[in-house]
């Protein structure tokens, strides 16, 4: 759908914890639902945080890493995790607790990995206001072609084509993908909808750094003999510029949205809210 003099806002958060960031995206969401502003990309970094989504099937822990928890606690439940991982200086954020609830299973995000978060009405990106599966599969296109740049062959492949499935809603999900003798994930989507407005957003795991701690996660409820994860740098075998990622991601996006422009500005003169950075 084309708008013509379509913009929009970015917002470099730097590195933030996840519940900062969220309570950030809960204020833009209600702004941009009454109109207050335009669309608004948040990207940055975030400190380590252990998440599950809404979809409580697709949460959990490996094996393993219950088995250390046990060992230090002598049982392994959710306060016994969530004490384990306070002390490995992870978060914890339950999103099957809370109301803003974000799609997707359990997921692991920090340092190393870029974080994009759109706050944008996905009926200007879309022409549908009811066309949640186009806005995921524009997702997808930013993730490959920005992954392509790199020289990197993801795809974006139907789940229930490569993995098991345990749930209707996930039989026609599609993920960004490096196939080998099985899929490897480069990066996350965990999007919302409220008010024909989209949310959350996708991650790439940028550098080898990024995907230090899915070890402990049963990644999207799959082990980790079903699905693999991996990074830019592990692919490429080279360092690679986080600035360099989040400049390309800013175009492909400002390409596939079909804005004329995206603009960088300061969080403070943005909205009158404390972020940690």
């Amino acid at each position: 759908m084309s708008l013509e003099g379509r913009v929009a806002d970015w917002i470099d958060l730097g590195r933030v914890d996840y519940a900062d960031a969220l309570d950030l995206q809960i204020k833009l969401i209600e702004l941009r639902k009454s109109g207050e502003m335009s669309d608004v990309i948040l990207t940055g970094e975030m400190n380590p945080i252990i998440s599950f989504g809404r979809n409580n099937a697709n949460n959990g822990f490996t094996e393993d890493f219950l088995e250390n928890v046990r060992k230090k606690y002598g049982k392994s439940d959710m306060n016994a995790i969530k004490k384990y991982l306070h002390d490995l200086k992870i978060q914890f954020y339950d999103s099957t607790e809370n109301t803003h609830m974000r799609g997707g299973g359990t997921a692991y995000t920090g340092p190393g990995q870029l974080v994009v978060y759109p706050i944008v009405n996905h009926k200007q990106i879309t022409g549908d206001d009811l066309n949640v599966a186009k806005y995921n599969e524009i997702i997808d296109k930013i993730m490959t072609e920005v992954l392509q740049y790199y020289g990197i062959p993801a795809l974006s492949v139907k789940v229930s084509t490569k993995l098991p499935v345990n749930d209707d809603e996930r039989k026609e999900r599609k993920d960004v993908w490096i196939m080998k003798e099985k899929p490897y994930k480069i990066g996350g989507k965990a999007l919302r909808f409220s008010g024909g407005v989209a949310s959350h957003g996708f991650s790439i795991y940028v550098t080898k750094e990024s995907i230090n701690h899915f070890n402990k996660i049963l990644v999207c409820g799959y082990s980790q003999d079903q699905l693999g994860v991996t990074s830019m740098e592990h692919e490429s075998g080279i360092d690679i510029d986080m600035k360099k990622v989040t400049a390309k991601t800013l175009e492909v996006i400002k390409e596939k949205f079909n804005y004329e422009n995206i603009s960088e500005v300061d969080l403070k003169e943005f909205i009158p809210l404390e972020v940690a950075v």
